[in-house]
């Protein structure tokens, strides 16, 4: 990336040196909020616009800049300068100022730093104020490359009211995975590393340390973090509620292996004792939303939406696949005190999710018959897939019948003793 004219700085030094401390105070952190580079798309309350379509042509502009300066005579050409940036940067703070800034979104303050960009917006834009803006935004956003930048899309709607409702479902799913992978690593799990993403919903049942060799412990820490921020990504994108009871306890995974063989396990199967039961026990979850990604996303239709939906599908395949190799590793190893291999269990467990989901065949262990394999010339199956090598979709009653262990999407049970939450899975119970 080149750097910013080094006159740009030396004129944007004076000025700052002779702004009115009242001027910084208001505009310092609203144009930090509004332009921040780690400040995605957001979904406003009230259906608010994304910043997307505006920010590209912002960053477009002012990749011109560069061009517009003169190093032989030393000044800046004003009237292009404001005629290309001006016009993105006024139309970003009137019209999508108030999603732009989901970290004051429930505050007062919101209020008046609208009225303060309303009011400022009314005036014609000054070099004076266009210093302003250079101060905080040369190194980076005058500098982009538009090749960096991906085209607005020609669907100019970030997200569809119908998005709302298919991805907050699968909130209930990044619950279950960030409590089980942060309990089996840290021994906690978001009360304490984010309090706030679970917006004080009831703690989980019975998640607690597990006793993990060095690599698999870094693995399953990794994709505890991972799960925090696909919670955060899709509150900040489409909002959320609180997290729902949860129940990783040995109980439930206990019941869980036992109906996988159709006996009782003796003793109970513990997820928490072993590196490898408990990846036996990560077989059980991710799957779950990597088909559930699978099967919304042809009903999503915002970009913003999309864009979301890509990046958490894209996650929850890798941990798919990263726990799915570890156990082929181990495939023909023997499980004690069961002795059954890693292999069959992988089995029985695609077998339980196939009944429970009761649409066919969207699951298969580590091995499979060679007409089941990839282009019928291979019986592993470190990555599950059907005849086409593409991914299984699954509905959201299919995976509610999945996770609540019943075969029946309203009846709970499982890893949700009291239901999902969600417009959805609250409108599959008899008595919402």
């Amino acid at each position: 990336m080149a750097e910013a004219h080094p006159r740009l700085g030396l004129i944007t030094a004076q000025f700052w040196a002779g702004l009115s401390p009242v001027w910084v105070a208001i505009f310092s952190p609203v144009l930090v909020a509004t332009f921040s580079p780690d400040l995605g798309p957001v979904y406003g309350p009230n259906g608010g616009s994304s910043l997307v379509q505006p920010m590209h042509q912002i960053r477009v502009a002012s990749a011109r800049v560069q061009a517009l300066f003169n190093p032989t005579e030393g000044h800046l050409q004003w009237a292009q300068l404001k005629e290309s940036i001006f016009a993105a940067w006024i139309d970003v703070l009137q019209r999508d100022f108030y999603a732009s800034i989901p970290r004051y979104r429930d505050h007062g303050f919101v209020n008046l730093l609208t009225g303060i960009w309303t009011a400022v917006s009314s005036f014609s834009v000054s070099p004076l104020f266009f210093f302003l803006c250079l101060g905080y935004f040369a190194p980076g956003c005058l500098t982009q490359d538009p090749a960096c930048v991906s085209p607005p899309p020609l669907n100019g709607t970030p997200i569809f009211p119908d998005d709302v409702d298919k991805i907050q479902l699968a909130l209930n799913l990044e619950y279950l995975e960030a409590e089980f992978f942060l309990n089996g690593a840290l021994g906690y799990g978001l009360d304490g590393v984010a309090p706030e993403i679970a917006q004080g919903g009831p703690p989980p049942i019975g998640g607690k340390k597990a006793n993990l060799d060095r690599l698999t412990h870094q693995i399953i820490e990794e994709f505890g973090y991972e799960e925090v921020g696909h919670l955060r990504a899709i509150k900040s994108t489409v909002g959320g509620f609180p997290r729902p009871l949860i129940d990783i306890s040995s109980k439930n995974f206990a019941t869980i292996f036992d109906n996988a063989f159709e006996k009782p396990l003796s003793p109970p199967f513990d997820p928490y004792i072993s590196s490898v039961n408990y990846l036996l026990a990560s077989y059980v979850i991710p799957y779950v939303g990597l088909v559930a990604y699978v099967g919304t996303n042809p009903n999503i239709n915002g970009y913003v939406s999309k864009r979301l939906l890509a990046g958490l599908l894209g996650v929850e395949a890798g941990q798919d696949a990263v726990i799915r190799a570890l156990l082929y590793k181990r495939a023909d190893e023997l499980v004690l005190p069961y002795k059954r291999t890693v292999a069959e269990f992988t089995a029985r467990v695609s077998d339980l999710r196939n009944r429970l989901a009761n649409c066919g065949i969207k699951d298969k262990g580590l091995f499979v018959p060679l007409q089941l394999g990839a282009e019928n010339k291979t019986t592993s199956n470190i990555l599950s897939s059907n005849a086409d090598s593409l991914s299984y979709a699954r509905t959201p009653a299919e995976i509610l019948r999945t996770v609540y262990g019943t075969g029946d999407e309203s009846k709970l049970g499982g890893f949700f003793p009291e239901g999902g939450s969600g417009s959805i899975a609250r409108g599959f119970l008899k008595t919402p």
